[in-house]
């Protein structure tokens, strides 16, 4: 994807996807940190680790790709994994969660010299932000503001005039600042560091609050986006397998426009990923190990209710 990069459409992407997500994952990572330690662990190894380690082995039997040389594939996931069971632990131990979503970010970050946990440092003050405003309502609140047009107008103008600063040149993919390590680039690292982070901040508030403005008069789009946010596991990994090969079919069988190829490829990949994952879902076991989900089958006659805190989670069984 390296020719597509340069083409605005795909800054445009950049300059925020990645952010973007993973606030939306620290957002509704909210429930975890209330619950048990070992009950969120067993959730989220089930949720996460388990589609990693399904997929892996099939990365392994038909590409033939060891363990170590699967790092960096569907890096997203494995990170959030990595962060869900961090923010459980040090919740755990701390008992407060403010002090859990400022003392993390830091630490990954010092420790990135250190280790290979750059991804992880990268993207954890993003996890940690959507986690403060969801436990904060800070949302909540500007929504509800008799300013929030206000709110969105600045937002989406704030959006602009950092777009304009942003280039391609900023992304983690080419600029990654580390603590304590001096290269001939920290201080241009540094500052992209800060303006991925304005960005993909910004991005995230005003998506939020004009979805919630227009929430009324959107609602017929309410099932369809919760159905593709049930295959999100689904979409994001079997994309990943053929994402590179549908660019290079694209681009040598369509002679068009950059953006409009970009576009098409997304749309593209996209469709065909959910309507595999979807597949995926129907069958027991698949939906289970590569998934991370409940199979839609599971009997209910068996459910059992637990009450902690005064609320009520339900754990299904067959």
């Amino acid at each position: 994807m390296s020719s597509e990069r340069s083409d605005p459409l795909t800054s445009f992407i950049y300059s925020f996807h990645v952010p973007l997500f993973m606030i939306i994952s620290g957002y509704f990572f909210s429930s975890a940190m209330n619950r048990p330690v070992m009950q969120a662990l067993k959730e989220k190894f089930l949720r996460l680790g388990l589609p990693i380690l399904s997929w892996s082995i099939i990365y392994y039997l038909i590409l033939g790709l060891k363990p170590m040389e699967q790092v960096n594939e569907f890096w997203f996931i494995k990170c959030l994994l990595v962060l869900d069971v961090a923010f459980i632990l040090t919740k755990g131990l701390i008992k407060s969660s403010y002090a859990t979503m400022l003392a993390l970010p830091v630490a990954f970050i010092l420790l990135t010299p250190y280790t290979a946990i750059w991804n992880v440092a990268y993207v954890c003050p993003f996890f940690a932000t959507g986690l403060f405003l969801r436990e904060s309502n800070r949302l909540g609140k500007m929504v509800s503001s008799r300013y929030a047009g206000w709110f969105i107008a600045m937002a989406a103008v704030l959006y602009v005039l950092l777009f304009f600063v942003w280039d391609y040149s900023m992304s983690v993919d080419v600029s990654q600042w580390i603590v304590c390590r001096q290269s001939p680039h920290w201080r241009f690292d540094f500052i992209a560091f800060l303006v991925r982070y304005a960005i993909g901040i910004d991005a995230f508030l005003t998506l939020y609050l004009i979805l919630k403005m227009c929430e009324s008069r959107l609602s017929w789009l309410t099932r369809p986006i919760n159905s593709l946010g049930q295959q999100t596991i689904g979409i994001y990994i079997i994309h990943s397998i053929y994402m590179a090969s549908l660019i290079m079919y694209v681009a040598s069988h369509f002679d068009i426009n950059r953006s409009v190829r970009v576009a098409m490829v997304t749309l593209l990949s996209i469709a065909l990923s959910y309507i595999i994952s979807l597949a995926i879902s129907k069958v027991r076991y698949l939906s289970i190990c590569l998934l991370g989900t409940r199979y839609k089958g599971l009997s209910l006659s068996a459910k059992k209710t637990y009450l902690w805190k005064g609320q009520r989670y339900k754990i299904f069984r067959k």
